[in-house]
This record gives structure tokens, sequence and C-alpha cells, in this order.
């Protein structure tokens, strides 16, 4: 969204109702289906770079990183990613 003007810049449909960070350039992204994704946005366009489901229940927290370790949620007990080893 351009903030001088409200204008909507782009919309995608590629994660639902979905929380999100932005950590290294990329946006970290957690749907409430259990997806977890990554991808890049500009103002001209999000491009999603990758997506996996890995929760099986509703997910509403934001994921949480620290360092290199992304903390997600969903009704069942927290995954931590260690991200350090991630290509």
């Amino acid at each position: 969204m351009e903030l001088q003007t409200g204008r909507i810049a782009w919309q995608v449909r590629d994660f639902i109702k979905a929380q999100l960070l932005y950590a290294d350039s990329k946006l970290i992204i957690l749907d409430q289906d259990g997806n977890l994704g990554v991808g890049v946005a500009s103002p001209e366009r999000f491009q999603a770079v990758a997506k996996w489901p890995l929760l099986t229940s509703m997910a509403w927290t934001p994921p949480t990183l620290v360092g290199s370790r992304l903390y997600i949620r969903d009704r069942d007990p927290s995954w931590l990613l260690d991200l350090s080893t991630a290509r």
C-alpha cells in the first residue's frame, strides 16, 4: 500500500490470513492454516520463494525470529527451526 495515497500497490492470495515478519530482506510468513513461507516483496510485486505445510491446527501467533532461530506455534507445542543450517 502506498502510505501517502492509500492506493493498494498489489495483492496476492498465496497465504490465508497470515502473520509475517521481515528479516534479511525477506518476508517470513505463517498463515492460519499452518503454512510457513518465505517471500520477497517490492513496491511492484510479491513473489513467494517457498511454502511448507508445517502446523496442523489454526496458527494465529506471528512467527518470532531470535538470531537464526525461528519460533512458530499453533495450538500444539511450539516449533523451533534453526535457520543457520538452511540454504
